[in-house]
């Protein structure tokens, strides 16, 4: 895979990309300039360090993912603010010390009950969990437990000691589940998750999925007291925004099939 390209001569070394980065890969060279750690075998070529940077000195094509570009700049749709939503809407992983308003999440929360769901069984529960001390402490527990994982090796090989490698310092965990047998359909949970997430970030929020949270499900279910019984759909970081995304980076071409 290729690498994202930093451009020394657009470049301010503030520091914002190496910042940004969700698995810490990019660090700062001895002239204060970003450089990836070894040989960044970990990235993922999400964008988040050329989304943020003020300079523009960051390049990260549809490339970097293996695949074709699509061919057109990424611009945020200035006639459609619905589209816009869904373009700018991006995974956070650095929040704000100020606790996300429950009036906010409660509003987000309303608004998902509108998704989508098979012979509208509404079968989707909500539980949220509040206080970024022991969200903290819960995320320090799975980041010891991932890092005795040899496979995960590298994706937590620079995070601190002391950080939070999963939730990221959220204010919140906004969790999907529900009674199986409530649903025709076990994607609703997920429909409704993903209805949350757009509502929260039209809010004002900042939002991000937890695939680790998701696989180890037993441990959420414990620490947030929901039934064993339920399915959980999904587990959803939330607080205030803690950084800026400037711009769009670009992403795949569309694989689509006309008959």
């Amino acid at each position: 895979m290729n690498q994202p390209l930093f451009n020394r001569e657009h470049c301010i070394a503030c520091g914002t990309c190496a910042k940004a980065c969700p698995f810490r890969i990019i660090g700062i060279d001895a002239e204060g300039f970003p450089a990836f750690r070894d040989d960044a075998i970990a990235c993922m070529a999400c964008g988040h360090c050329a989304a943020v940077c003020p300079a523009e000195a960051v390049t990260v094509s549809a490339q970097d993912l293996g695949a074709e570009a699509s061919g057109q700049k990424s611009e945020i749709p200035a006639d459609n603010p619905a589209l816009a939503l869904i373009m700018e809407r991006r995974s956070y992983r650095s929040f704000a010390e100020t606790p996300a308003p429950r009036k906010l999440i409660e509003r987000a929360i309303d608004a998902a009950r509108y998704a989508a769901s098979a012979k509208n069984a509404q079968g989707s529960e909500w539980t949220v969990l509040e206080g970024q001390e022991r969200i903290q402490e819960a995320g320090l527990g799975f980041t010891a437990k991932l890092r005795e994982n040899p496979a995960l090796e590298a994706r937590y090989k620079y995070a601190r000691k002391d950080e939070d490698a999963v939730f990221w310092g959220a204010s919140a965990l906004v969790i999907a589940h529900g009674d199986p047998a409530a649903s025709l359909f076990q994607g609703d949970g997920v429909i409704a998750a993903t209805a949350f997430d757009y509502a929260a970030q039209a809010l004002g929020l900042a939002t991000c999925f937890s695939g680790t949270a998701m696989n180890a499900q037993s441990l959420v279910k414990s620490l947030a007291g929901i039934p064993e019984s339920h399915t959980v759909y999904a587990v959803l970081m939330v607080g205030l925004p803690g950084e800026r995304f400037l711009r769009l980076p670009d992403r795949k071409a569309a694989r689509v099939t006309w008959r």
